[in-house]
């Protein structure tokens, strides 16, 4: 098991791609630390993780205030003895017309998305560097690379995750602490239902016609990823942002044959793929 002997703490694993990671990193060994802001969710993952034969415990906080993080974080080292593995899932994504974003949704996602990585790196990276290394993955999203309508504020933070990663993985690389970042797409989870509220009925069509792998991910898919880059397999790699997109960050939709269907439920045009066809190439110059 590439984990065993290992303890880790995550993030926001009461649910989503957070439990999927808990529970995955259960599978190959290690102890789990759950911090998550609702403390019922945290207690449903933690029974999962104790039905694979590993510990499990759980700490109620929110990962934007210092204080809190400091004052659970001492209490999980006192549990656990040592903490091996960071993961920064806690996240949080507000939808909204641009100039209808309130003062108080911009703190309160920059708080939590970019805040609370920021918190967790500094307090438990110092425990890590004192104990003689450890693995930090923060979980980014496509959202660091490609912006989209409607939620500027979560764009610009999970674009801040991926520069702190950057500059986190060259303060700690010679402390032996590793610090890189998974950049989900199109995840299957709680998150993803403001898009169906959003475009109802369209929501399959536009993420099967966004994404080149056309479906959804998994967030067992995502867990993989961050399993790959917190274990010795990845030990030479640091400083890095995986794209777990099913491709979407590559490249553009361009060239692709494309075929009408009917409006959606809320009148939006739903674009739908139509099976690719054989064509001659062009001939000439550019």
């Amino acid at each position: 098991m590439r984990l065993a002997g290992k303890a880790a703490l995550i993030t926001g694993a009461g649910a989503g791609i957070g439990r999927a990671i808990a529970c995955r990193f259960a599978e190959e060994g290690a102890d789990i630390a759950i911090h998550d802001r609702s403390i019922a969710d945290a207690q449903q993952t933690a029974e999962m993780i104790r039905k694979l034969g590993r510990r499990a415990e759980t700490y109620q906080v929110d990962v934007a205030r210092a204080d809190q993080v400091r004052s659970v974080i001492a209490k999980t080292i006192a549990d656990f003895g040592r903490v091996h593995i960071l993961v920064n899932d806690a996240g949080l994504n507000i939808y909204r017309p641009l100039f209808d974003f309130t003062d108080e949704d911009w703190d309160r996602i920059i708080g939590v998305n970019l805040t609370g990585t920021w918190n967790y790196c500094r307090y438990l990276g110092k425990h890590m560097v004192e104990r003689g290394g450890g693995a930090i993955v923060n979980i980014a999203s496509l959202a660091a690379v490609l912006a989209s309508y409607c939620r500027a504020p979560y764009c610009a933070s999970k674009g801040g995750v991926e520069m702190l990663t950057k500059a986190l993985a060259l303060d700690l690389a010679e402390q032996n602490v590793r610090v890189n970042a998974v950049a989900p797409g199109s995840i299957k989870t709680p998150m993803s239902r403001p898009w169906e509220r959003r475009f109802a009925s369209s929501t399959e069509s536009m993420v099967l016609a966004l994404s080149p792998m056309r479906r959804w991910g998994k967030p067992e898919e995502i867990a993989n990823a961050v399993l790959f880059l917190a274990s010795d397999e990845a030990s030479y790699v640091t400083g890095e942002m995986l794209m777990a997109d099913g491709g979407q960050s590559a490249g553009n939709q361009i060239g692709v044959r494309w075929r009408p269907v009917p409006d959606g439920e809320d009148g939006i045009p739903v674009p739908w793929l139509s099976r690719l066809e054989a064509q001659e190439p062009n001939q000439g110059a550019e």
